[in-house]
């Protein structure tokens, strides 16, 4: 996995791959580097946020839906800060954990980030501009109303009820580009840890308005073979290209 993960998202060298001593972290040792278990997926998704977040903005809105620890977010700022605002949008105890690993971590690379917490209230384009990163509970979605280049999510959504579901993809609706990794599992009475049927990915409310680039098996979960990994684009984006 992490030998696949390095080729594809194309990082300067190994070295990127080391996690932070953060926290608690477990994983093995390669190289004296710390290798978690999600390290390879965290690599690869980094890299496609890089790669299509900026397709189509220079300073892209890109909206986390459940970030839990940021270990995407990690490495995506081990390569580039700035340029992005990276709002998460997750239950309020997860974002506790979300704030302070990202904290920590950026004392490791001697940035200051500008991270804002808005618990309650309007998340505009103009508070974008004034953030690095904006954390805001999942019981404020309906008040994220900036531009949303890019939506991210990684296996929150099979956990979800339909209602849930529902309520988020209007703000995925909105969006440029939508990429996620989730379950595909077409057996509907298949249920979940917390007991909720899974709801297949392939029958997520996604607007036709985007045009499915890419589908495919997740390459990190090889034991489940039902996670899969779709990258959909707006057709007025793409142009003719999406026509063919």
């Amino acid at each position: 996995d992490l030998e696949r993960s390095t080729e594809l998202s194309n990082y300067p060298d190994i070295s990127y791959v080391d996690f932070p001593n953060i926290g608690n972290p477990y994983g093995i040792f390669f190289n004296s580097f710390l290798i978690h278990p999600d390290t390879p997926k965290f690599l690869y998704h980094a890299y496609i946020l890089r790669k299509w977040g900026f397709k189509f903005s220079s300073r892209p809105n890109i909206l986390e839906i459940g970030g839990g620890f940021g270990g995407t977010l990690l490495y995506l700022l081990k390569v580039m800060t700035g340029n992005y605002c990276y709002i998460n949008c997750d239950l309020p105890v997860t974002l506790v954990i979300f704030y302070a690993f990202i904290h920590e971590f950026s004392k490791t690379l001697s940035i200051n980030l500008r991270v804002g917490v808005i618990a309650a209230s309007e998340i505009s384009n103009q508070i974008c501009q004034q953030y690095d990163i904006i954390l805001t509970p999942s019981s404020n979605k309906e008040n994220i109303t900036c531009d949303i280049n890019m939506v991210y999510n990684s296996n929150s959504f099979s956990e979800m009820s339909t209602p849930e579901i529902d309520g988020y993809f209007k703000l995925v609706n909105r969006a440029g580009i939508f990429f996620h990794q989730n379950s595909n599992q077409l057996a509907m009475d298949v249920v979940d840890l917390y007991g909720s049927p899974e709801i297949p990915a392939d029958l997520f409310p996604v607007s036709d308005a985007f045009f499915e680039v890419h589908k495919s098996v997740s390459a990190w979960y090889s034991k489940s073979e039902k996670i899969r990994e779709y990258l959909y684009v707006k057709r007025d984006l793409l142009g003719n290209w999406a026509e063919k």
